[in-house]
């Protein structure tokens, strides 16, 4: 997201009195406020489900990251994970933002 700003040649620069900088930046605030927090509800709602990820090489803190079909990003445990499989996972928490899980397989899902 990024706050407005009228551009030369274009229907907003001659749209009437602009919107004070002070006022577009509490906007853009707010707006960025209300996306972290549905960010965070729509993850919350995975916590319990079963997604299929597809994961990335880099492996960073012992986990290995992937993303599920809705771009939510999961990190499972990199051990015996390679990059770019798609695997099951059953998706556990939210933690600094992203979800966790482990391959469906550890927890008695079928694939």
């Amino acid at each position: 997201m990024f706050t407005y700003s009228e551009r030369p040649n274009t229907p907003a620069a001659g749209a009437g009195r602009p919107v004070e900088p002070r006022i577009r930046q509490k906007r853009s605030e707010m707006l960025r406020i209300l996306g972290e927090k549905k960010r965070a509800a729509f993850l919350h709602s995975l916590v319990g489900t079963t997604a299929t990820i597809l994961t990335e090489g880099v492996v960073e803190d012992g986990f290995r990251s992937g993303f599920t079909d809705t771009y939510a990003r999961v990190a499972v445990p990199a051990a015996g994970i390679e990059e770019n499989a798609l695997i099951r996972v059953v998706l556990a928490a939210v933690r600094d933002g992203r979800l966790e899980g482990r391959p469906a397989d550890e927890c008695g899902e079928a694939a």
